[in-house]
């Protein structure tokens, strides 16, 4: 059960939301400063105590300071199972908490998350590794069970609400239903006549009865040592209620917090039995609920770590290169923070892991957010339950604030045009990334498919680049000298046959092609035949090392999640196969961010700039930013010059003529340069559809026990719509007429189903409206961000200090 969130719409620490909060807080350390217990005689025992909250985490904001992701304080309800009902009646509890909540129809669901041990029909079965009965200690606990001596006899009432279960070769295991065995009904029976016995001495009843029957030679008896009495209880409630801790209601609000702890405290329930507990839970504010078409989803998640990431956590952060160089003194310490941080979530993917990882560097620990403290104390009246007042408090402080590179409204914008090309074009998966050119920032990026892919596709799914590539290429050799850009090329009618190779012939994509072309024009024309041609004039050797000197072949390392490319061919390369399918795009996978960087290496002026997602630091009024990654020239700016002017032909008069007739006939400012892409898959390869299918299948498959789809079975599954397969692509750069900013978009559609499969046709007229929308010559993303707004997408832009974000600044009231 959830209650609404602490939040804002807007994403901010609401200053409402942390009054209620800090009047909560009041009320769990006491109600104010006052005279205390007058009239009492004894003078009452007063100890100091401090309480430190959960730190909080960093912010995440846009590059215009929009929040994106933040940690909100909340307020938990956390049960100690097995110390609330070793002395207190499991459904009045429930009862008592539901009707403070005015939810009495929720009173068992209450019931259930205070039993998280037990199972659907309410019962705990105790694992045999815990408790193990052999046929004496059986025939004990049944003779116990039934209110009856060794003899026979009876000596008191049945016991109900527990038995023993068979567990094979002449040995059992117990079974018991709290709710029943430790009911204010059980007790008055166990009590005798008018007498019920209070919970806390029927549970220790519970207790050294079994202890007597697992252990009839060495069990503690109640008059016996008081701390290996204690010890023995313990061990038999461990076993009984395995679970120590559980979170029973979530996000509460200051008023249903304030409301449970008046119920709490009627009822003595004390705080290491069920509390309140501050918590920091993440937040999006711009997040769709729909997961498989979220625009934010390279903001990343949190999970749980396992046990080995844990300690070394933990490690690392004790400056220690593992447990055993840990010295014994500080092996509990140790422990305990593994343990902590087994229970907590820890940023794992996307911008949350990148900002994360950042701030656990220790070149940033001056920038780590200081927990909130409070001071109170704690009075022992005597013959009278102890109390705790409020003494102050010292805030949190403001928590780092990551500025990543990221324009939040394009980037919902960029996802709109991906999800209506999806639509539009019945394809597999679409994918978009734009990047500004000046400085390798990346203003938005992202992907949607319409089956189930778990992870980030621009950095997971690889796919054959096509013509897109022959950038690169054509780089490469004007680089290495074999061609120059006036040279003439016979294009060998569409179709290319390299003699003496005894491989199929090269053939071409789309449009008329003049049986003669410059090199300038073969890569705005986008001539497989010529570029084949100028690729197999370079050595392999260097035209590998360009690939390799530009990532291809090599996963990125970014750090946001999985990622997945294919290597290059190794060397040696055969010109008339390998080197000649590299030259127009084929024989070679990227990913979506991969191949970014090395268009953007090329259009850029020729260096290597690993894109980046964070750009600076903020607190407190302060900014600092982030050192750029260093630089690798890998192509003259000449070589880069030369390149561009090709492709700004190729929107003229090559493959994006039909883009750049619009442009010009919509009168936008737009100077750009294009290359399209269009790559057939080849027989032996599954249909992208067909292999989503096939793993969608084999997940339902698994479930039902099934025999999984096979490889041979999806490749020659029918492609409904279309013969063959293909990925269509496209790369823009451009500026406005005018300004030097230039930015580039790279989208990729896989398998279109649709009429066009061209990367002009599929791809192009997305890429479009997102770079013309990257550049500010429109604002169609506008009215889509109006519409975030509605949810919750207005966070503050605001860069000196939030009072919001101290909520424990705020006065708190003297009396209560």
């Amino acid at each position: 059960m959830s209650f609404p969130s602490l939040e804002s719409a807007s994403g901010l620490r609401p200053m409402a939301a942390f009054v209620g909060i800090t009047i909560v807080l009041g009320v769990v350390v006491g109600k104010a400063t006052h005279i205390v217990l007058a009239g009492e005689r004894e003078a009452p025992r007063r100890t100091g105590s401090r309480e430190v909250l959960p730190t909080p985490d960093f912010d995440v904001v846009d590059r215009e300071g929009r929040t994106l992701a933040l940690s909100v304080r909340q307020l938990d309800l956390v049960a100690s199972p097995r110390a609330l009902w070793q002395a207190h009646t499991p459904r009045r509890i429930a009862k008592a908490l539901a009707g403070a909540l005015e939810e009495p129809e929720n009173e068992d669901a209450l019931l259930a998350a205070l039993l998280p041990d037990a199972d659907d029909a309410g019962e705990i079965h105790v694992d045999s590794r815990a408790i193990l009965l052999d046929s004496a200690a059986h025939r004990r606990v049944e003779l116990w069970l039934r209110g009856l001596d060794a003899s026979g006899s009876r000596v008191g009432p049945e016991v109900r609400g527990i038995r023993t279960v068979e567990a094979g070769d002449e040995l059992w295991t117990l079974t018991w239903r709290p709710e029943e065995l430790l009911s204010q009904e059980q007790r008055a029976v166990q009590g005798g006549g008018d007498s019920t016995l209070l919970p806390l001495l029927w549970t220790r009843r519970i207790a050294d009865e079994l202890a007597r029957c697992l252990w009839p030679d060495t069990a503690v008896g109640a008059q016996g040592d008081p701390e290996a009495l204690v010890a023995q209880r313990g061990r038999i409630w461990a076993a009984l209620m395995p679970c120590a801790e559980r979170l029973v209601l979530g996000d509460l609000t200051a008023a249903d917090a304030g409301k449970l702890l008046t119920e709490l405290e009627k009822e003595g329930v004390q705080l290491h039995q069920l509390r309140l507990a501050f918590r920091h839970q993440r937040r999006y504010p711009v997040r769709s609920d729909d997961a498989r078409n979220d625009a934010f989803e390279i903001l990343g998640r949190w999970r749980y770590v396992d046990h080995a990431t844990a300690l070394a956590m933990a490690c690392a952060e004790m400056g220690i290169p593992s447990a055993a160089h840990c010295p014994d003194p500080l092996l509990s310490n140790l422990q305990r923070r593994v343990g902590a941080l087994l229970d907590a979530r820890h940023p794992s993917s996307g911008l949350e892991r990148l900002a994360g990882d950042l701030l656990t560097d220790p070149a940033w620990a001056f920038l780590a957010a200081q927990p909130a403290v409070y001071r109170f104390r704690r009075d022992q009246p005597v013959h009278r339950r102890a109390r705790h007042y409020y003494f102050d408090e010292l805030p949190e402080t403001e928590p780092p604030r990551v500025v990543s590179t990221i324009d939040a409204e394009l980037q919902a914008w960029c996802q709109h045009l991906l999800e209506q090309t999806l639509v539009e074009s019945d394809a597999a998966l679409a994918m978009a990334i734009v990047v500004d050119l000046s400085n390798g920032d990346v203003l938005a990026v992202g992907g949607t498919t319409p089956y189930e892919v778990a992870e980030f596709l621009p950095t997971w799914h690889v796919f054959t680049p096509g013509s897109t590539f022959k950038v690169v290429v054509m780089a490469s050799a004007l680089e290495e000298g074999v061609v120059v850009p006036e040279e003439s090329f016979f294009t060998h009618n569409r179709s290319y046959r390299i003699e003496n190779s005894g491989r199929p012939p090269i053939s071409e994509a789309e449009g008329q092609i003049p049986a003669y072309v410059t090199a300038t024009q073969a890569l705005s024309l986008s001539v497989n035949a010529v570029l084949a041609q100028i690729g197999m004039r370079m050595d392999d050797r260097a035209f590998y090392g360009y690939l390799d000197q530009l990532g291809y072949g090599k996963l990125p390392g970014l750090g946001i999640g999985v990622e997945r490319t294919m290597r290059l061919t190794p060397l040696p390369w055969k010109k008339a196969w390998t080197q000649a399918s590299v030259s127009f795009g084929h024989e070679v996978g990227v990913n979506l961010w991969q191949h970014a960087t090395g268009l953007a290496a090329v259009i850029s002026g020729g260096e290597l700039r690993p894109l980046r997602l964070l750009r600076e630091v903020r607190r407190d009024g302060m900014t600092w930013d982030l050192p750029e990654t260093e630089r690798t020239r890998v192509f003259s700016a000449a070589t880069c010059d030369t390149v561009r002017s090709m492709m700004e032909l190729g929107a003229r008069e090559g493959t994006g003529r039909h883009l750049g007739r619009a442009v010009r006939e919509s009168g936008a400012p737009l100077e750009f340069g294009s290359k399209t892409g269009t790559a057939e898959k080849v027989g032996t390869e599954v249909c992208l559809h067909n292999e989503l299918w096939r793993n969608r299948e084999n997940l339902a498959r698994a479930k039902e026990k099934l025999p999984p789809v096979s490889y041979a079975e999806a490749r020659n599954r029918p492609k409904p719509g279309h013969k063959s397969c293909y990925t269509s692509s496209i790369c823009l750069f451009g500026r406005v007429a005018g300004d030097d900013r230039e930015v580039m978009v790279l989208l990729v559609v896989e398998e279109p189903r649709g009429k066009g499969k061209y990367g002009s046709q599929v791809a192009g007229p997305a890429a479009m409206r997102l770079l013309q929308e990257a550049l500010g010559i429109t604002r169609e993303g506008e009215r889509f961000a109006l519409e975030i707004d509605e949810v919750g997408f207005t966070p503050s832009t605001l860069e000196e200090r939030n009072l919001d974000d101290l909520p424990w600044a705020v006065e708190v009231p003297l009396a209560w």
